[in-house]
């Protein structure tokens, strides 16, 4: 009996081969690499990755899923593809990939955990080789869009990641159909950024998109109690105009306005 689809999961399986293949293409896997997929659904993506990687290591909150794709690995005698059945957000993927260089992370998540993960994936302290992920179509356009339409969103893959939109998917590609269409998104995380502290950094962005109408410069005065003449100082040494909104900053921007104002919060 098939197992049903748990819409709280937000649980869109991928059903279109010709969509995958284009995944597996994107990561580029290798024998000696080890990959991580958040919400191996079915196992579409699961089984193409194990075919080509060193380890899969699969994490599946949906425990009927997970004991399903158990019960496959061992039918197929698969040695290659670990399941772990939790949420990923609560799990400590971090000690997971502590010991592990060089891994990826491919997978078709939930769209509402999706951009957490990959913020997740690009801070860390081990950050991962390549991720590839399908997500909402939105999410991928607000990753690669130019100064002037940035969000938080956008600094922070910028920032971290190059990311590139591989391909558009059409909701006819999954099974339920999803409501909105999706599109295969691929970054290259940055291994060296030019931060010396990425807490501080983040934290400097999030307040700068605190409140979306007003100035720059109010909101981080508002949320990071810095003083005004020492923000103005900051602008100045950095060239941005005081009426600047944090939408229009360019990376460089953000990461020389985090140097100017080091110490002050």
């Amino acid at each position: 009996m098939p197992l049903k689809t748990l819409k709280s999961l937000g649980q869109n399986f991928l059903v279109d081969k010709n969509i995958i293949k284009k995944i597996i293409s994107a990561a580029d896997m290798h024998s000696n690499e080890t990959v991580f997929e958040i919400g191996p659904g079915r196992g579409a993506i699961t089984f193409e990755l194990a075919k080509r990687a060193k380890k899969v290591i699969a994490i599946e909150k949906d425990r009927g899923l997970a004991e399903e794709l158990q019960k496959t690995i061992k039918s197929q005698g698969l040695s290659n593809i670990e399941i772990i059945h939790g949420d990923a957000l609560k799990i400590n993927v971090e000690t997971l990939r502590r010991n592990i260089s060089n891994y990826k992370v491919i997978s078709n998540p939930p769209y509402d955990i999706a951009s957490r993960l990959l913020i997740d994936f690009l801070i860390s302290d081990n950050p991962a080789y390549k991720i590839v992920f399908v997500v909402q179509k939105e999410i991928a356009q607000k990753a690669i869009a130019k100064p002037g339409h940035n969000t938080l969103f956008t600094v922070l893959i910028q920032t971290f990641g190059k990311p590139k939109i591989i391909t558009n998917i059409p909701r006819s590609c999954f099974s339920p159909q999803p409501r909105v269409d999706s599109a295969i998104l691929s970054i290259d995380p940055i291994k060296d950024i030019e931060i010396s502290d990425k807490n501080k950094f983040i934290q400097l962005v999030k307040a700068g998109f605190s409140s979306k109408r007003k100035f720059l410069i109010n909101n981080l005065s508002n949320k990071l109690k810095i003083e005004r003449s020492k923000l103005q100082a900051a602008f100045k040494e950095t060239g941005l105009n005081e009426k600047i909104r944090a939408e229009k900053l360019e990376v460089n921007e953000w990461k020389d306005l985090t140097l100017s104002l080091k110490g002050l919060y």
